[in-house]
């Protein structure tokens, strides 16, 4: 094993390259994802990001089943962090409740297209909500029960998205990517 990498070192990186899919494919080899990536061929998950991060197998799979560009992603996500940042301009949304539940749509989505899905905490919710203009005090627990088919979850736990909610999360990141 030494000896091939010592003559693979040896070459320049085109030549390098040469020899790597000459074996693999007298081989009849088939490269995985990471050596895809090495090579600097492009995949959903490096498109998506740009090389900022990786998504998910489950998000990229949940990206091509909805029809989703991973591309069109960065209007409304920033991919700097292990879990994507809400970085949209504007959000769906007339009335604050509507607002409301693009806010949680979003912020559930963007756990589900971390490459470690998780719950979005309370506050984390409430201070987004603020950014968007969509936070109203007195109603807030009641907004929140409503929209209790497409998340789930306390304010003490935290929440995430039901697969009710993941379907409209989709589709609002369909409506806001095409508007964008």
């Amino acid at each position: 094993m030494s000896a091939i990498l010592g003559a693979l070192e040896a070459l320049d990186e085109d030549a390098r390259q040469r020899v790597i899919k000459y074996v693999f494919e007298r081989l009849k080899l088939e490269p995985s994802d990471s050596s895809r990536q090495s090579q600097g061929e492009r995949t959903p998950a490096t498109d998506s990001a740009e090389g900022d991060g990786d998504l998910s197998s489950t998000a990229t799979k949940w990206l091509r089943r909805n029809g989703l560009d991973p591309s069109a992603l960065r209007e409304v996500y920033s991919f700097d962090t292990p879990t994507p940042e809400l970085i949209a301009t504007k959000i769906a949304g007339e009335t604050t409740k509507q607002k409301l539940r693009s806010v949680v749509l979003l912020l559930g989505a963007a756990q589900y297209l971390s490459k470690t899905p998780g719950k979005f905490s309370d506050g984390s919710l409430r201070e987004t909500c603020k950014h968007y203009d969509a936070y109203d005090q007195s109603n807030f627990g009641a907004y929140m029960k409503s929209l209790s088919s497409e998340v789930s979850g306390s304010k003490e736990l935290g929440f995430q998205l039901t697969s009710r909610g993941i379907a409209a999360a989709a589709a609002l990141l369909k409506q806001l990517s095409g508007s964008m």
